[in-house]
């Protein structure tokens, strides 16, 4: 309680509006919104191209445990969903970035059921700070991989020129051609 009745013997209803008017609202509203948001992005993913979902199991197997710093700390029961979870974790945060983007939720974290591993400020930062570099510098290269496939797309487009077309041919009769010498 909030220390109003010190002292004092008060009804069951004033009780409860003293307790209930300490929740931050702001607060309760995120956690409410990162929850759902968590069950419709996980629920969403699916195994390749098949009908498994994979989503269903990650859910269930999941349960979120706090937010700080950007991280997101996720609870499993088996290291084999922090596996999958770490397959996914791209698509997960885009999703997150999407339906709750005022937590700027920038990575996850993962500990096992039944440990205490909470996030800790100096040890996620670092963490956090170099997945970032690798997450840009994955980036470039993702767009410099684009880019290069869009140029060979442009070039696959252009037509072959006539004396190039016409050396081939040459070549081919010459080969198909068979010379007694």
């Amino acid at each position: 309680m909030n220390g109003n009745f010190k002292g004092q013997v008060i009804n069951c209803g004033d009780m409860i509006m003293d307790v209930f008017s300490s929740i931050d609202k702001e607060k309760y509203k995120e956690k409410e919104d990162v929850t759902e948001a968590w069950k419709t992005i996980t629920k969403s993913v699916k195994k390749g191209n098949s009908q498994e979902n994979l989503g269903e199991k990650l859910y269930s197997h999941s349960s979120l445990v706090e937010i700080k710093n950007g991280i997101l700390l996720v609870e499993t029961d088996h290291p084999a969903y922090i596996q999958l979870f770490r397959m996914y974790e791209r698509y997960i945060l885009k999703g997150l970035k999407q339906q709750v983007p005022q937590l700027d939720i920038r990575a996850l974290s993962f500990r096992l059921k039944g440990s205490a591993a909470v996030l800790s400020e100096k040890e996620n930062k670092k963490e956090y700070e170099e997945k970032v570099r690798i997450e840009k510098e994955f980036e470039r290269e993702e767009k410099v991989l684009k880019d290069v496939y869009k140029d060979k797309k442009i070039n696959e487009n252009k037509e072959i020129p006539l004396e190039i077309i016409e050396s081939f041919n040459r070549i081919k009769k010459t080969m198909l051609t068979k010379r007694d010498d």
